[in-house]
């Protein structure tokens, strides 16, 4: 019911985006705490043999301008992916650095890897990475359809690396509000 229940969220905040109906609804937010909120959450879902999710910070002031419930979902629905994509032993790391006056933040994962020739179409609307016959993960290729465009209208960058048989790197470039040190 609660994987229904976020799928029919989505497509509706979806539908608010194509119409331009949508308002963020912005917040300071210290970052750090943030994100381990999120991995806390997440935590069950790795509680697996071989499985780990694991923060990689120490930026402790770090603070971003975002709305949080949509900024929990882009998080929430990128780790997801490395999860559905990880294999037996998901091993993903989030790491938060900085850079100039942004922030960047890493979903890093040993998975699968996604073709070159996929990763530019990672984010339009109902795109599924092909795995072949076998049709073993779920969803409706939506997520980060969803993903790319909170990004959008926070303003933030969004970029995916990968290599087959190694693993992906999702990677958000956010502004900071406040200086860090």
């Amino acid at each position: 019911n609660e994987r229904l229940n976020a799928q029919v969220e989505k497509v509706l905040n979806i539908a608010k985006l194509e119409k331009d109906q949508f308002k963020l609804k912005l917040e300071a937010i210290e970052l750090e705490e943030f994100v381990r909120k999120i991995i806390e959450q997440e935590k069950i879902k790795f509680d697996i043999p071989g499985g780990d999710i694991a923060l990689v910070s120490d930026h402790k002031n770090i603070v971003v301008k975002a709305d949080p419930i949509h900024f929990n979902n882009v998080l929430s629905n990128i780790l997801d992916n490395s999860l559905k994509y990880s294999g037996n032993n998901p091993d993903v790391h989030v790491i938060i650095r900085t850079k100039n006056n942004k922030v960047v933040i890493e979903i890093k994962d040993h998975g699968i890897g996604i073709d070159e020739d996929q990763i530019k179409n990672l984010f339009n609307k109902f795109y599924r990475i092909s795995t072949g016959d076998i049709h073993d993960v779920k969803g409706f290729g939506l997520g980060l359809y969803y993903v790319k465009n909170i990004c959008d209208a926070h303003g933030w960058d969004i970029e995916v690396q990968s290599k087959v048989g190694i693993g992906t790197s999702v990677f958000l470039e956010i502004p900071t509000i406040k200086p860090y040190g």
